[in-house]
């Protein structure tokens, strides 16, 4: 285990003040936020621990007389420890006495086992070297008992390999260690990024028809908190990722790329990506569920007389007929030519016929418009022509 003292780089007689200018100077050096590779990382968080003890003036003592256990927040020493030691085991007073003391009596071990021993079976004696022989309980010797320990123990620390976050800590079974139920409450759990949000424009037909669009996505490289987003900005990358928009879709639908968000905090998966879909006007086109309405315009003539004219579908242009004496606004149907319906079939495409003037700078010509329309008017008045407008 690596000298907290070393780790700040300061001797065990620096001051409170030498410890904290070493923590700011190295914290600074070694940010997350300035550096983006695993092993400054690490040296960071050293840093951090050691200050948490160092900085401390308690825990500092602690560590100065007990080394590596002060590095635990909840150790206050072995003399505050002895009731939760002695919770595990009833105390090591009569732990030590059940081995020593004589006669006939009930023996309880620290898993519970229930024994019973006799003086006429047992006996207890005291060396002139000073050391204590064992003596037999339910057929198991101290040593035994002992050697089944810290078996047990061994065994604890297998296991605790085996998960990549799990560090053996003989302290645990004590309420102390890290892997401890109070140690525990703090432990930095893995949380899911949070999701990116993005608006995507498209066109009508776009829409209407279906598209595969990609889509340039910026997040940060790795998980960072809000305060340090506000304060320094984090390094970024970008990803292009792919969409396909089925056909038929509208504006405020959503479509959700997982794991295309913002990375997770402490190693969690990444969060989703969040498209919202805004589809643009079209010029002469607009729908209404699954009916398209196209704006077709004609000139004066072809109102007239009627005429044969070629106008667009989404699959292919298709040849109409319109007939003579057409109004602005009046509607022609052509069935099947709308927008797929997801539960088959599909919707009509409407021809809104709409007559234009013609638009010219010849005087010559404008004169003759005019003409022809103070003729007209007397066939169709302003007065009659809005006769039926109300709302």
């Amino acid at each position: 285990m690596k000298d907290l003292y070393e780790i700040l780089g300061v001797s065990k007689t620096a001051t409170q003040a030498q410890i904290r200018a070493a923590y700011r100077d190295l914290a600074k050096k070694y940010h997350p936020d300035r550096n983006d590779d695993e092993a400054t990382a690490v040296l960071f968080q050293e840093v951090k621990e050691a200050y948490d003890v160092l900085g401390n003036e308690d825990r500092r003592k602690l560590y100065d007389k007990y080394g590596d256990l002060a590095k635990n927040p909840n150790f206050k020493g072995f003399e505050d420890a002895s009731s939760h030691f002695d919770s595990q085991f009833g105390g090591f007073d009569s732990f030590f006495r059940d081995f020593t003391a004589h006669g006939t009596q009930e023996y309880q071990g620290s898993e519970g086992v229930e024994g019973r021993s006799g003086a006429g079976e047992q006996k207890s004696t005291r060396q002139n070297s000073g050391n204590w022989n064992s003596r037999v309980y339910s057929g198991q010797t101290f040593t035994d008992r002992f050697n089944q320990g810290a078996r047990e123990q061994d065994a604890q620390f297998k296991k605790a390999q085996q998960s990549r976050r799990s560090n053996y800590d003989p302290f645990s079974d004590f309420g102390y260690g890290q892997n401890s139920s109070r140690a525990r409450t703090s432990y930095t759990s893995e949380e899911k990024g949070s999701d990116i949000q993005m608006k995507l424009k498209i066109e009508l037909l776009e829409a209407v028809r279906g598209a595969e669009k990609f889509i340039t996505v910026k997040r940060p490289t790795r998980w960072v908190s809000r305060e340090a987003q506000t304060n320094h900005r984090p390094r970024m990358e970008e990803e292009r990722v792919r969409l396909v928009i089925p056909s038929g879709v509208l504006s405020g639908e959503e479509f959700r790329l997982n794991k295309k968000g913002n990375p997770g905090k402490a190693g969690g998966p990444h969060g989703d990506l969040v498209v919202h879909i805004e589809v643009l006007p079209h010029a002469f086109l607009f729908r209404e569920g699954a009916d398209l309405f196209l704006n077709v315009p004609i000139n004066i003539k072809e109102a007239l007389e009627g005429a044969s004219i070629v106008v667009p579908t989404l699959e292919t242009s298709v040849r109409v007929r319109i007939p003579p004496g057409v109004t602005n606004g009046q509607k022609l149907r052509l069935r099947g030519r709308g927008v797929k319906k997801k539960e088959g079939g599909a919707g009509d495409l409407y021809l809104i016929l709409r007559p234009v003037l013609p638009q010219v700078e010849d005087k010559e010509v404008q004169e003759k418009i005019k003409a022809l329309a103070e003729q007209l008017e007397a066939y169709y008045p302003p007065e009659g022509v809005r006769k039926s407008l109300k709302l």
